[in-house]
């Protein structure tokens, strides 16, 4: 055996990763709102896509009211 062979040292590697985790961040706009309402589809991760609808939202509905409808298919 030959203990010259660079690749005969024996050493100790480590690898680590810090990962910050950011939450999706959506903008949904809606032009012309009238007093009807309206629902908003969401599909699910892959690999099944599953698709969801919100309860109804309506137009004059405060941003807080908006968020608790579809705050259901979120997961947090």
């Amino acid at each position: 055996m030959n203990r010259n062979h660079p690749n005969n040292v024996k050493e100790i590697q480590r690898l680590g990763f810090s990962t910050e985790d950011k939450k999706e961040m959506h903008t949904v706009t809606i032009t012309n709102p009238d007093k009807l309402g309206f629902k908003l589809f969401f599909r699910g991760a892959a690999p099944d896509f599953k698709k969801e609808v919100s309860s109804e939202i309506n137009a004059s509905m405060s941003g807080s009211q908006v968020r608790d409808r579809i705050r259901p298919y979120f997961k947090t």
